[in-house]
């Protein structure tokens, strides 16, 4: 089964003119399924963010899923990306429900994720999901911008971790609901952006149409 999408995404601030931007992202996934209950994908995409400047970045993904069990079931991810152009330096801006501090093309790098899904009576379902992801960013730590070090040429380098758990339900046919908890630790070379844990819990519900 091979699908392909494109989404465009733009944002305008009223008092943040330069801060605008257009996002242009298209995709191509490729997904062989086996007699195993084991599913493969394959997946290609290409992102083009216009500002001021311009920046591109290609993510190349892989991943493995595995039922294990009538119930139970799990996938392995690897994802890399690459930065095409880029404008260093450039101010980060919020990109979708991202963290503020980061924008996703102001870095490249590698991730790792995996995910147990489980199957609960009532038609609950139960998401466990843990990654690492090693980011570099193509711009000088804030020690060095700030004048507080006299190294110079040294760039930022992260190493995230996360851990979340969801809990999912429908509500009756349209209405899913959602209880998530995460966890995240992320080791920078820049003060920063280093830090040790970060906590997080939502409840959501989504009414489709």
């Amino acid at each position: 089964m091979v699908r392909t999408g494109y989404t465009l995404r733009k944002r305008n601030y009223h008092q943040l003119n330069a801060s605008g931007f257009s996002d242009h992202s298209v995709f191509v996934q490729v997904n062989r399924f086996f007699p195993s209950r084991t599913t493969l994908r394959g997946d290609l995409g290409f992102g083009y963010k216009s500002h001021d400047g311009s920046e591109g970045q290609i993510v190349l993904g892989i991943q493995a899923a595995q039922s294990l069990t009538v119930n139970t079931g799990m996938s392995l991810r690897y994802q890399a990306r690459m930065n095409t152009h880029a404008v260093k330096g450039a101010d980060a801006v919020l990109f979708d429900d991202a963290d503020l501090l980061n924008d996703r093309y102001d870095y490249g790098g590698h991730e790792l994720t995996a995910r147990l899904t489980r199957q609960l009576p009532l038609r609950m379902r139960l998401v466990m999901e843990g990654g690492y992801e090693i980011r570099n960013y193509e711009e000088g730590t804030s020690q060095e911008i700030l004048g507080l070090i006299t190294e110079t040429g040294l760039l930022r380098r992260d190493k995230n971790s996360t851990v979340s758990f969801a809990l999912e339900k429908p509500l009756g046919q349209r209405i899913q609901s959602r209880i998530l908890y995460g966890f995240q630790k992320n080791s920078s070379n820049d003060i920063f952006y280093d830090y040790t844990s970060r906590h997080s819990l939502s409840i959501d519900f989504e009414v489709g149409f």
